[in-house]
């Protein structure tokens, strides 16, 4: 590699890196965050083979109340799993809702939930806000959802354009242990006003997934009722179905190195 090139690669990558900084500054600064989106994931090998989709709304305010829901679908080529899931809290209380199982989140929420949008995505985001493991007694034990500190982001680079878009890649990193998971993202954002449209990424297992955000709006009212955490008591399936639900749910999250204990292994789920 010559001088020359080398220096012109060191300041695209600096160009690139300062355009993250102000998507991810103007973010930040925004009071409130609301979106529509749609994730698909397509994987083609293993025992995760089939396709997957999912949308729905997302809400973030003051930046530790938020709002997320989706419906959508697994196919595996053999059957069709439909599914719902919600996720919200009022900066306090938290409250998940997966395959039909209800229940509270004991949970330490520190930086907030604005990387979900910046970083790492809605579906890298949701494995890591779901994980929770319960204790003998069956109560959740605390999980610490600091999304800004799970997750570092490096290597930028600019892309070819996409239509109107402008689009950089770089790359999403969780330490597991000793080891180092990295992620290869691609997004395209509006050049005139810095918001996300899309974000595409290949995980580790190899599937393909792509997220298109739409609606997204910054600084719009959103009444604290959005965010409130109904009195619930907590209903359960039968540990297996749950289980294995839930399962389907995050199925990539573990090779993503998302656990709630934050070291390799096994992705956990709330179960009883």
């Amino acid at each position: 590699m010559t001088l020359l090139l080398a220096l012109a690669l060191l300041v695209q990558q600096k160009s690139a890196e300062e355009t993250f900084k102000s998507i991810e500054r103007k973010i930040e600064a925004a009071r409130t965050i609301s979106l529509r989106f749609k994730v698909e994931t397509l994987a083609s090998e293993g025992k995760l083979a089939g396709s997957s989709e999912m949308s729905g709304p997302l809400m973030i305010k003051d930046p530790r109340k938020l709002n997320l829901e989706y419906k959508g679908s697994i196919y595996d080529g053999n059957q069709s799993l439909e599914r719902t899931a919600r996720f919200v809290t009022d900066g306090e209380r938290v409250l998940a809702e997966i395959a039909g199982e209800r229940r509270p989140l004991a949970t330490s929420i520190k930086s907030g939930f604005k990387p979900l949008i910046s970083r790492c995505g809605v579906k890298i985001g949701w494995g890591v806000l779901i994980i929770s493991r319960s204790d003998p007694t069956g109560k959740p034990k605390p999980v610490d959802l600091d999304l800004a500190g799970r997750f570092t982001v490096l290597d930028f680079r600019h892309g070819e354009d996409d239509g109107a878009y402008k689009t950089l890649t770089y790359t999403l990193r969780r330490n597991v242990g000793a080891e180092q998971v990295n992620v290869s993202m691609r997004i395209s954002y509006d050049p005139k006003t810095l918001l996300l449209a899309k974000r595409s990424f290949v995980e580790p297992n190899k599937s393909r997934t792509s997220e298109t955000y739409t609606d997204l709006k910054l600084n719009a009212d959103i009444g604290d009722e959005s965010f409130a955490v109904p009195e619930t008591k907590k209903v359960l399936r039968p540990e297996s179905k749950v289980r294995s639900e839930s399962e389907v749910l995050c199925r990539s999250t573990s090779e993503l190195g998302i656990t709630s204990s934050g070291g390799p292994g096994r992705t956990s789920t709330s179960g009883p």
